[in-house]
């Protein structure tokens, strides 16, 4: 019994779903999703430990989305490729409110936000 438990918490913490803000503008994924794959070609790369980046897009309708990418874990230098950063990216996105989710070594971001992006 104690070896089913094991494996159920470990099955459980694989299959996370992003945790989604509670207010703010509300969203629709289609108006940001054509922008993810740009997003995470520009976070795409080596990060040290700890170490996060932030990009700022506007979507369809002028939402402005604040995603952000940060490595959690410890230690060296860890790549992450554009593929890896959209599959987590696609899960905050689908938050009616954005949302912000550590998957494994990562933690990914997306706020949609008023304004416009700065820089």
């Amino acid at each position: 019994m104690q070896f089913f438990n094991i494996l159920f918490l470990a099955f459980a913490a694989a299959s996370v779903d992003a945790k989604c803000w509670k207010s703010g503008p509300k969203t629709q994924t289609s108006n940001i999703s054509p922008y993810v794959g740009t997003v995470c070609n520009y976070l795409a790369g080596g990060y040290l430990g700890g170490e996060e980046r932030y990009v700022c897009v506007v979507d369809n309708i002028g939402v402005k989305w604040n995603f952000s990418l940060e490595r959690v874990s410890k230690g060296g230098t860890r790549q992450i490729d554009s593929a890896e950063c959209q599959n987590g990216m696609n899960k905050e996105i689908k938050c009616e409110f954005g949302g912000s989710t550590e998957y494994g070594n990562w933690k990914y971001g997306a706020d949609p936000n008023s304004g416009r992006c700065q820089g």
